[in-house]
């Protein structure tokens, strides 16, 4: 199964919900996974000026791993939009507003790896506000009523690449905040507050990276496919009796 899905076709979002360790292997090449889950293994590796042949090869490496993270599963792809929608806002956006306030317990007063943690912090806020204000209630209201509702947007999409234009954002800021930290590795012989501030950071990274795939690689694009779907309905034209 795994052997099968190793080409430069499959689409990253494939790839990582069913080949274990995939995230590391992307990581090894800095191939956003993340934001553009939509694309071919070869497209998102040429975005980034990979060898996708290399890619491919780290992917079969760290899938047989013994200790290979396990795929993430593609259980958002079919579960109610209201389930994903219920674990988004009632467990992963206040852990992440939590860690972030973590983080600027522990950040320094000034410097680099300063100013990159509060300008990552400073993005979250708005951003988690617009989805449950504006995003996650239009979704709701699509798949309960079977309706598009009324929205201060034209289209569905047009937040949602808004939101993924911030979610890019906040993985460069990622890119930035590892290459400052070595990897969250703390310098030999580095205080307690820098070690736990470095662990913060490495502990956040891998749950934003998960937040970010649930909404990019799921909620975003199902949340088009029934707004399409809706629409399509509601122009169809009726026969003489009505229906």
């Amino acid at each position: 199964m795994v052997a099968e899905l190793l080409v430069p076709e499959t689409l990253v979002r494939d790839i990582l919900q069913k080949v274990p360790g995939a995230p590391r292997a992307f990581e090894r090449h800095r191939v956003d996974y993340c934001c553009h889950g939509d694309l071919a293994l070869s497209e998102a590796s040429a975005r980034v000026e990979a060898d996708v042949t290399a890619v491919l090869a780290a992917l079969a490496e760290e899938a047989a791993r013994p200790d290979a993270e396990p795929a993430w599963g593609d259980s958002f792809d079919h579960m109610p939009l209201a389930e994903v929608i219920a674990h988004l806002r009632d467990e992963v956006h206040p852990r992440a507003r939590h860690d972030v306030a973590t983080l600027r317990a522990l950040c320094p007063a000034e410097g680099p790896l300063a100013d990159a943690v509060r300008h990552l912090c400073d993005e979250l806020d708005p951003h988690l506000a617009f989805e449950e204000r504006h995003l996650f209630p239009y979704v709701l209201a699509m798949e309960d009523t079977g309706r598009v509702p009324p929205a201060l947007f034209d289209a569905v999409h047009e937040p949602c690449r808004m939101l993924l234009r911030e979610h890019e954002a906040s993985d460069h800021a990622l890119d930035g905040i590892r290459a400052l930290t070595g990897g969250y590795r703390a310098p030999d012989g580095a205080d307690a507050a820098t070690a736990k501030l470095y662990a913060a950071l490495g502990d956040y990274d891998r749950a934003l990276v998960r937040h970010m795939h649930i909404e990019g690689n799921a909620l975003f694009p199902r949340a088009r496919k029934l707004e399409e779907k809706l629409r399509a309905s509601a122009v169809r034209p009726r026969g003489p009796w009505g229906r």
